[in-house]
C-alpha cells in the first residue's frame, strides 16, 4: 500500500509509528446519525478532509483536530455544513427538460443550466431571492445559450429508447428521496431490470412516439436481414463505474471554482 505525504511534511521527519498510522487511513470515525452511512477522515493531495458519501469537507488546521483524533460530533458537523453549502441557492425551474439552478461559487452566485454556468448580475451578489425564472431565461438567452440552432453537417438528434423514457418518469421521484446522481442511476437500473417485458414495451411505445416527432426510426435493422431487431426496451443500460458518477456530480462545482480541465481531473482523483 502506498500513501502520499501530507502537504508540508518532510519524509525525513516521519518515523515508523507515524508511517504505520498514515497507512491505516482512511479512518472510520462514526456512522452518520441521519443517513447511517460511514463518516471517515483521510488525507488527500490538498490536505486532510472528512468524507460522508459524496460529501467531502476540509478539515482545517484551526479546528483543533487532525484526521487521527477528530471526534464524531465535529466530523458530522463539518459534513453537514458542507452538504448545506453544496445545495443550490435556488431551484428556478426548467427549460427544455434541463434544470435551471442558482448555485454558490467562489466568486459569487452563478446560474447553472446543463453544463453552462453564467454569473448572476452584480445586484444579486448578496441576495438571490429576487432572481426569477424569467430573469434567468433572459440572461441565458442574452448569452446565446437558449434555442441554439444545429450547425450544418452536425449529427442528427439521438434516438430515444425505452430505458430513457422510464428514467425521465422515475428520476424526479428518486431525486425527491434525496439520492445522489449515481444512486439514482443505480436504483433506476435495478427497477428496470425487475420490470416485466410488457411494462417495458409500454415505455418503448413512448420512445417510438418521441422518435417519430423527431423524424427518427425507432427500429434497427438486424445484420443480414431487413426486418427490425428487438426493441431497445430489452437492452440493459450501459454500465458506468463509480468514479465516473462521482466526477459527473463534482465536475460542475470544480469548474465553477475556475479550475482548468487538468486541475479538475487531478482534484477529482485526489478527492476520490
Amino acid at each position: 500500500k502506498c500513501f502520499g505525504l501530507a502537504p508540508g511534511t518532510k519524509i525525513e521527519d516521519i518515523d515508523f509509528d507515524q508511517a504505520v498510522q498514515w497507512l491505516s487511513l482512511p479512518r472510520h470515525i462514526c456512522n452518520h446519525p441521519t443517513s447511517g452511512k460511514p463518516v471517515s477522515s483521510n488525507i488527500g493531495r490538498f490536505g486532510p478532509y472528512i468524507q460522508h458519501g459524496n460529501i467531502f469537507a476540509t478539515l482545517k488546521k484551526d479546528c483543533g483536530y487532525d484526521v487521527f483524533n477528530v471526534i464524531p460530533e465535529v466530523a458530522v458537523e463539518l459534513v453537514d455544513a458542507k452538504a448545506i453549502a453544496d445545495k443550490p441557492l435556488a431551484e428556478l425551474g426548467d427549460h427544455d427538460g434541463q434544470e435551471i439552478l442558482v448555485k454558490k461559487g467562489r466568486w459569487g452566485p452563478y446560474l447553472k443550466f446543463g453544463r453552462e454556468k453564467v454569473p448572476l448580475p452584480q445586484k444579486f451578489k448578496d441576495n438571490v431571492d429576487g432572481f426569477s425564472l424569467d430573469e434567468a431565461l433572459k440572461l441565458l438567452d442574452g448569452k446565446g445559450l437558449l434555442g441554439k440552432k444545429k450547425k450544418a453537417g452536425s449529427k442528427s438528434p439521438a434516438k430515444k429508447n425505452a430505458f430513457q423514457m422510464f428514467m425521465a418518469e422515475k428520476r424526479p421521484g428518486l431525486k425527491a428521496e434525496g439520492l445522489a446522481l449515481g444512486q439514482i442511476q443505480k436504483k433506476g437500473a435495478a427497477l428496470w431490470k425487475d420490470m416485466g417485458e410488457q411494462e417495458k414495451q409500454a415505455y418503448q411505445k413512448i420512445a417510438d412516439n418521441a422518435n417519430a416527432e423527431l423524424g427518427l426510426d425507432s427500429t434497427t435493422a438486424t445484420r443480414g436481414s431487413s426486418s427490425s431487431s428487438k426493441a431497445s426496451s430489452s437492452k440493459s443500460p450501459g454500465k458506468k463505474n463509480a468514479f465516473q458518477m462521482f466526477m459527473a456530480e463534482k465536475r460542475p462545482e470544480m469548474k465553477a471554482e475556475g479550475l482548468a480541465l487538468g486541475q479538475i481531473q487531478k482534484k477529482g482523483a485526489a478527492l476520490w
